[in-house]
């Protein structure tokens, strides 16, 4: 199985190559590096259509934390403060991927990150015991 991706929009250029067998392992491989490349785009993406995460972080209250390196809201929001960050949120340039952005900031995750995955990974201990081969 072999993975390769380049790509170029403006000032961005992202490459990721990797080649796997076909076992297990090889397949847990491939799927941190699929998770890699969906991490990356969606932060260049973001760069590149000039989504501030600042301007988001002040509309809704979010802290940087520098452990996470991503903003964060503590504690838990009243469903009227959340519609009403996501109607401000609206007015930005990129409305829709900003909305993505604060309902990460809110702790949800919209597209799980790779870190998310890695823990999910060690969470699952996958050996040979608990692959489960596709029928083909």
């Amino acid at each position: 199985m072999r993975v390769a991706l380049e790509a170029e929009e403006g000032k961005w250029v992202c490459i990721k190559k990797g080649e796997f067998a076909d076992s297990p392992e090889e397949r847990i491989d491939c799927a941190r590096l699929l998770a890699s490349i969906v991490e990356s785009a969606r932060r260049k993406l973001r760069q590149e259509k000039g989504i501030d995460p600042e301007t988001i972080a002040r509309i809704c209250g979010a802290k940087y934390n520098r452990r996470q390196k991503k903003y964060v809201l503590k504690g838990r929001k009243k469903p009227e403060q959340v519609k009403e960050w996501l109607e401000r949120v609206k007015g930005l340039d990129e409305p829709d991927e900003s909305a993505v952005l604060l309902l990460e900031m809110l702790g949800y995750d919209t597209v799980p990150s790779q870190k998310t995955f890695e823990e999910y990974l060690k969470k699952m201990s996958l050996g040979t015991e608990g692959y489960c081969p596709r029928e083909n």
